[in-house]
């Protein structure tokens, strides 16, 4: 973190786990996240598209949630 592109998200808590992104931009817009799992425990999204700024992301792994920023540079 910051990223201008693409992000590695690793965790053991994914493997076997439906996984979940959204992401909310400091002006309240919110993105749907594509996560591509390239492992059981790592996941991948890019934010090449998103606009520069700080988000507030919403990562639900089989329903519970857990709150992250990043920042795009």
């Amino acid at each position: 973190n910051p990223s201008s592109g693409q992000v590695v998200l690793r965790s053991q808590r994914f493997s076997g786990a439906e996984v979940q992104l959204l992401l909310i931009s400091t002006l309240g817009r919110v993105h749907q996240v594509n996560l591509q799992r390239q492992s059981a425990t790592l996941l991948l999204f890019d934010m090449s598209d998103l606009a520069a700024g700080t988000y507030s992301g919403i990562l639900t792994i089989n329903g519970e949630q857990s709150a992250l920023k990043l920042l795009r540079d």
